[in-house]
């Protein structure tokens, strides 16, 4: 039987399994990325967590209102929750205000969430940055989101591998001593003539 924690990272690392073809490539640069991976990951742990009489919801009613982007339910009582954040690597490159804005939103989610729940439940949040491998061509504006910054950043650091690099190293010190349990990139495959992935971090901050 595998523990939830466990089945959370397990799942969140082969998630890229659970995209057709290039199809997280196209998603991520044309939608809001949290959603489509969030899905996915909802219905991946579904399948894991099956035989372990465990429902796993998206958008789960916490109460006061609010919903929370995936929980994990046995016998109708949350153990697990998860808040999504996403952005491109070229925020996390660009702004140290910025990043740190999108950071602390999402603790705050993951704190608000601890508090609902009053220690029964693991509350874990994501971190989402989407990495365009290179420029979008101007025949795609208007169809891929934020092209601009996304070309304007690889013209600013010399190349899309610098701008990954960058964004990495940037996110990686805001996360010290943040509750850090693993990273990984999602490799999304090819769409608009750009080699797509997402670069993710689970946390568990106290």
């Amino acid at each position: 039987m595998i523990s939830l924690g466990e089945a959370v990272t397990r799942s969140l690392i082969t998630l890229e399994g659970e995209f057709r073809r290039n199809e997280l490539g196209y998603l991520a640069l044309t939608t809001k990325v949290e959603q489509p991976i969030r899905d996915r990951w909802a219905f991946s742990l579904h399948k894991m967590l099956a035989p372990q009489r465990c429902c796993v919801a998206r958008e789960w009613k916490a109460g006061g209102g609010n919903r929370v982007d995936l929980a994990i339910l046995q016998d109708e009582v949350p153990v697990v929750l998860v808040e999504l954040k996403a952005m491109y690597t070229f925020d996390a490159a660009k702004s140290e205000r910025g990043r740190m804005k999108l950071i602390d939103k999402l603790f705050d989610d993951v704190r608000r969430r601890r508090r609902h729940v009053a220690g029964r439940a693991d509350v874990y949040g994501v971190l989402l940055a989407t990495h365009p491998a290179r420029k979008v061509a101007g025949e795609h504006r208007g169809v891929v989101k934020y092209d601009k910054g996304i070309n304007r950043s690889i013209r600013k650091h010399g190349g899309a591998d610098v701008v990954r690099s960058r964004a990495i190293d940037a996110v990686e010190r805001t996360l010290v001593g943040r509750g850090k349990i693993s990273s990984g990139e999602l490799r999304g495959g090819h769409a608009f003539g750009v080699d797509v992935s997402v670069l993710w971090w689970l946390l568990n901050e106290r």
